[in-house]
């Protein structure tokens, strides 16, 4: 029964008084009734909504029970399309973005054309800047500082590296990087 409850709360109240009022009468009572169950039980614990779904489930007379179960299927059907639509716009949109590569590469204005392969450059030398400076020059300036006489006793705490401002930084060389790659094996490995 774990599983129907489960496929009950992934779908909500809405989409499943959709499928039951799309799926006749019959089906369509036990869903309403479901439906309301949910509804009732939101912001309790997970178990307690999971207990009041299996007290709702045992309830309903059996031929109910197996009307809703016929709604397993076509919930499935609409994960599995959801699913599909998503990649194709995922899709859809990586190649966008290729195609937008590909024309920018080939244009006649050296501009255009240097612009995406500058900006990888300077992420990439961006990144290992701020890495060796917090990496390695500030250690050492924290170093000196605790040495009596130089006059950096104020420099205080200096930040190590934050991986997400490397990433930050790197974000443009992975994207070119990639872009190259997913066109490279778009062409058959021929770049």
């Amino acid at each position: 029964m774990i599983p129907l409850v489960q496929m009950l709360l992934t779908a909500g109240p809405t989409i499943l008084r959709m499928l039951g009022n799309a799926s006749g009468e019959n089906v369509a009572r036990p869903a309403n009734v479901i439906a309301n169950v949910i509804e009732a039980t939101r912001g309790l614990s997970p178990a307690m909504v999971t207990a009041r779904m299996g007290e709702a489930l045992a309830a309903l007379p059996p031929d109910q029970l197996i009307q809703l179960r016929s709604l397993e299927v076509k919930f499935a059907e609409i994960a599995r399309d959801r699913e599909v639509n998503q990649l194709q716009a995922e899709t859809a949109q990586l190649t966008a973005a290729q195609e937008t590569a590909r024309v920018e590469a080939q244009s006649s204005d050296e501009y255009v054309r240097r612009t995406r392969p500058k900006l990888a450059r300077h992420g990439a030398a961006a990144a290992l800047a701020y890495g060796l400076v917090t990496g390695a020059l500030f250690p050492l300036l924290g170093a000196l500082a605790r040495v009596p006489g130089l006059g950096l006793d104020g420099l205080g705490e200096l930040p190590g590296p934050d991986p997400w401002v490397i990433g930050a930084l790197f974000t443009p060389t992975a994207a070119y990087i990639g872009a190259r790659t997913a066109d490279a094996f778009s062409r058959g490995g021929k770049t």
